[in-house]
């Protein structure tokens, strides 16, 4: 509540200094605050209609709602906003990449494999422009590769894969958790289509999830998981 306050006074005074960027920086962080702290979709949108209203067609706002509508599991509606953000100059990078990311996982989720590879193949070309983005980027290049095979594409998928554990082979994972979320969930997913091709499907190995190599909230317990040689992969 605090927060919110603060961040209204803030609000009110770059709109009377006329700092309009300043102004949807603040709707867009009050919309975050309801919608990851206090749980409430409801109000995260109505901040986002009040901008709109007042910024019409503008990327930040418009990809906030997105995320918003994609916590929700709203993913229909969370998919038309994002391809809208997606569209519009002026995202970040990182703002880019996640909603791509974000989209991918929508769209595979409503049953299109075909839309969630072009998702998350776009993500991975934005991420590949910047040294901080590029284990996500690989991550991404992976899930599109699963993309492929849930496609009925194993050529496509195996040869993304074959790109995936090139660039692999120069990230390291020792000490870092995000990287080894990434190695272990590449090696998982390359296990999973083996035993698919071999027709020798493993319980052990759970369906990868969409957008599941390109998580950058891992599990801590994936730090005592053991993860083979990447030649075994």
């Amino acid at each position: 509540g605090k927060a919110v306050a603060t961040l209204q006074r803030v609000e009110s005074t770059s709109r009377d200094w006329g700092a309009r960027r300043l102004v949807r920086s603040c709707q867009v962080a009050i919309s975050v605050i309801h919608d990851e702290y206090g749980h409430s979709v409801e109000s995260a949108l109505a901040v986002l209609d009040v901008a709109d209203a007042e910024f019409p067609n503008v990327a930040d706002l418009t990809n906030q709602r997105s995320k918003v509508l994609f916590h929700a599991k709203r993913e229909q509606e969370a998919l038309a906003v994002a391809e809208r953000a997606l569209s519009f100059q002026g995202l970040s990078n990182v703002e880019y990449v996640f909603t791509c990311r974000n989209a991918g996982i929508a769209a595979a989720n409503l049953g299109s494999w075909v839309k969630a590879v072009d998702f998350f193949e776009l993500g991975a070309k934005r991420a590949s422009q910047s040294r901080i983005q590029e284990p996500m980027g690989i991550g991404l290049m992976a899930d599109a590769a699963i993309g492929y095979w849930k496609q009925g594409k194993p050529q496509e998928s195996i040869s993304k894969f074959v790109e995936v554990l090139e660039l692999l082979d120069s990230i390291p994972f020792a000490d870092d958790i995000k990287l080894r979320q990434l190695h272990a969930t590449v090696r998982h997913c390359i296990s999973w289509i083996h035993f698919e091709a071999a027709q020798e499907r493993s319980e052990q190995l759970a369906d990868p999830r969409p957008g599941m190599c390109s998580n950058q909230d891992p599990h801590e317990g994936i730090k005592d998981h053991r993860i083979v040689d990447i030649a075994a992969a």
